[in-house]
């Protein structure tokens, strides 16, 4: 039987751009900061929590994405 293979563009674009990852022990954070551009953080495994500029937390977990735009 041959393998499935699922490919999900992530990024494209005609500008210059960043493409991390991060990785977080058990109970770690990021602090709370102004991104200077868009961001989009697509959580793999695990679940925690997160926050924009409304100061509203929403819980989060492996196989969600959320964006953040730039104002």
């Amino acid at each position: 039987m041959i393998p499935i293979l699922v490919m999900s563009r992530i990024l494209h674009t005609q500008q210059p751009a960043h493409l991390g990852a991060m990785f977080l022990e058990a109970g770690g954070s990021i602090g709370y900061h102004q991104a200077p551009i868009p961001r989009l953080l697509l959580i793999v495994a695990g679940e925690g929590k997160v926050k924009g500029a409304e100061e509203v937390y929403c819980p989060v977990q492996a196989g969600d994405a959320v964006f953040w735009k730039y104002k």
